[in-house]
């Protein structure tokens, strides 16, 4: 079998890349927007493309920084995607994801607020 060059310096490589590029992304931020650039224990080239465009479409919706807090103690919650009740406030939809970057546990009040980035 006969690799091609872009192949056989695929696999030569020690690290496999694949690129995704939007260039809705590249219109609307610019130089502002940042090299998300993630290293992967992914061999195969097809896996490569797909953990690629997966991540775009993870960082190209437009997100806000959002705090919320709920009823009860859930810890649990930090790192995690939860979804958020907004009934149209805010100019939002009905609910929202949340990736919660923080869970503050507030024991006095029986209640948890939630930091995170919501999609818009």
């Amino acid at each position: 079998m006969v690799a091609t060059v872009t192949t056989a310096e695929f696999l030569k490589a020690e690290e496999r890349f694949a690129i995704a590029e939007s260039a809705v992304l590249a219109a609307r931020w610019g130089e502002d927007a940042f090299d998300t650039r993630q290293s992967s224990p992914l061999a195969e080239l097809p896996d490569a493309q797909a953990e690629a465009s997966r991540q775009l479409a993870q960082l190209a919706p437009i997100r806000a920084r959002d705090v919320v807090t709920l009823a009860g103690l859930h810890p649990e919650l930090e790192g995690r995607t939860v979804r958020i009740w907004y009934g149209g406030a805010f100019g939002m939809g009905q609910e929202a994801d949340m990736l919660v970057i923080r869970a503050k546990l507030l024991r006095n009040s029986g209640q948890t607020e939630l930091e995170g980035e919501v999609q818009l």
